[in-house]
């Protein structure tokens, strides 16, 4: 708008609306699928993996590299943050309070979106939960009833994120045992006909159907407050160091030495393999935060819509996010893309669609408040009968992908029903905690505050105890043959011995992983990462 001294305004300039946000992204998204696809059908597909892997490393480590070094003044409110998911306000269930453009910066607490009129000198009272106008010398009293409400803790989430980072751990000691197939893990045994193998690929079958868009789910909770209480740079300075600074950790020191010991381990040629391994969790993680910011737009307490979205009803639910987006969609990226991986994403059931989405669904369910609220009470139906349906989605999982590996067509309805389980299963998890165990003691808290650093570090002592396993195993004069860090040797005993190695090497990782991850993240200059 051209003012009379020949300026321009620049309030009136047109930005982008937040659905031309979103479309940018989805083209992104769109875009580097089309490029794996193309390159998979008259190149080679590793190397369409190979690429948007790299250029997606590349391009998150120059983003995020960069804040790290020019915000030099981004780490104001500190790490408040230690815990995977808890992103920022240590697990409260509590909204931005934002005062015009004037905070008081030692406000620690959010609450909800209270707005004035004018620029006026304010401050948070938090003790009364009350807003001090020092300039009218005035007292604004707030109802403290659903404040106090909203600041409890969510403790059921922090013991949520301990069952899923137990099961992320199991998962892949059952992937070092056979249950992920060839090229799924390092040192992996058990890859021959054997009843123990049916039972390890049903686990991860199920495991990886859900558990992963759930950790998604929960960490998107709570980017919104996140955001909100520290703001565009020091948002985005947090994540490059919390997310970020590990990620290429693991890309190019961990994980290389994890392969190296596995090449070591079966007399291989050394090499080193940069590879994202499990973080690329943390990857897409610093994309979608960063998708969040430029989406979000701005700093400023996001407004309030004009009526509350409650949480999709069960025919919504089926139809159009289990069958549909989950279903469907994952259908048609598999299609695609084939197996392997997107952009350092594994592709399975319950990955790349179902995983944004989930990430979406976290940041609407933090604006509408549906964890703070009874689940039984949003569901659509009685508990007990989601879990029965959920046991019968399980079952039809490992029906229709097992018939699958002999007719192709199996997939089709085999993809359809993951998608609802995935659905299914993870809400009957979140009301099962909510439930039953919403608390927290000492032993809790221990290992909710080791949770992320026991995501980071895990594949280093999974590796290393069935390393020892199979060590054991040779040392009784039997002989395993490898190739590219697997083996279809047929295991002495069958079966049984694999289960009891899976045991095993199960409980030994669990009771070595999580001690060392409490003791690291106390290390200085680890305090503030982890």
């Amino acid at each position: 708008k051209k003012l009379s001294n020949n300026t321009y305004s620049l309030n009136t300039i047109p930005t982008m609306t937040t659905g031309a946000r979103y479309t940018v992204w989805i083209i992104l998204l769109v875009g580097a699928v089309l490029i794996q696809f193309l390159l998979g059908l008259f190149v080679d597909r590793k190397i369409g993996q190979f690429v948007t892997g790299a250029a997606m490393t590349l391009v998150v480590s120059i983003i995020y590299g960069s804040i790290l070094c020019k915000c030099k003044n981004c780490n104001l409110q500190g790490n408040d943050s230690d815990d995977l998911g808890d992103d920022g306000d240590g697990g409260r269930s509590a909204p931005y309070i934002h005062i015009s453009d004037n905070i008081d910066d030692n406000v620690q607490e959010s609450t909800s979106c209270v707005e004035t009129s004018d620029s006026i000198s304010t401050r948070i009272d938090t003790s009364t939960l009350s807003v001090v106008n020092d300039d009218a010398n005035e007292v604004i009293e707030v109802d403290s009833s659903p404040l106090q409400q909203l600041k409890k803790r969510l403790f059921y989430l922090d013991n949520l994120k301990i069952f899923l980072t137990f099961l992320v751990v199991s998962h892949h000691v059952t992937c070092a045992f056979g249950g992920c197939g060839p090229g799924g893990w390092i040192l992996i045994v058990g890859l021959f006909d054997n009843s123990f193998q049916h039972f390890a690929g049903y686990f991860a079958l199920l495991n990886q159907g859900y558990f992963m868009s759930l950790f998604f789910f929960i960490s998107a909770y709570f980017v919104p407050s996140s955001y909100e209480k520290k703001g565009k740079k020091a948002f985005l300075y947090d994540k490059a160091k919390r997310y970020w600074l590990p990620a290429i950790f693991v890309t190019a020191i961990m994980a290389p030495l994890v392969i190296l010991y596995g090449i070591w381990f079966v007399g291989g040629e050394p090499a080193y393999y940069p590879n994202a391994f499990h973080c690329w969790f943390l990857y897409w993680l610093l994309v979608l935060n960063l998708a969040y910011v430029h989406i979000r737009g701005t700093d400023e307490c996001e407004e309030d819509s004009h009526e509350a979205r409650q949480l999709p009803g069960p025919l919504k639910r089926l139809f159009v996010y289990g069958l549909g987006i989950c279903g469907f969609g994952m259908l048609l990226v598999q299609i695609m893309l084939q197996d392997g991986t997107f952009c350092t994403m594994p592709l399975a059931p319950g990955s790349l669609v179902n995983d944004l989405l989930f990430f979406v669904a976290g940041t609407v369910a933090r604006k509408h408040g549906w964890l703070e609220k009874k689940l039984t009470e949003q569901i659509g139906m009685p508990p007990f009968l989601l879990r029965i349906i959920v046991i019968l989605e399980a079952a039809l999982m490992c029906y229709f992908f097992s018939k699958g590996s002999e007719d192709n067509v199996y997939y089709i309805p085999a993809f359809l029903v993951a998608g609802v389980y995935c659905i299914d299963m993870s809400l009957v998890l979140l009301e099962f905690f909510q439930s039953y165990l919403d608390f927290q003691n000492r032993f809790t808290k221990y290992m909710s505050n080791a949770a992320y650093t026991v995501y980071i570090i895990h594949p280093v002592f999974v590796v290393g105890v069935t390393s020892i396993w199979i060590a054991y195993y040779e040392s009784h004069g039997n002989v395993i043959e490898w190739t590219d860090l697997h083996s279809t040797t047929p295991i002495d005993g069958g079966g049984l011995t694999l289960m009891v190695g899976w045991i095993v090497s199960n409980v030994l990782s669990s009771v070595l992983v999580w001690p060392s991850a409490s003791f690291l993240r106390k290390l200085p200059g680890l305090r503030e990462i982890l």
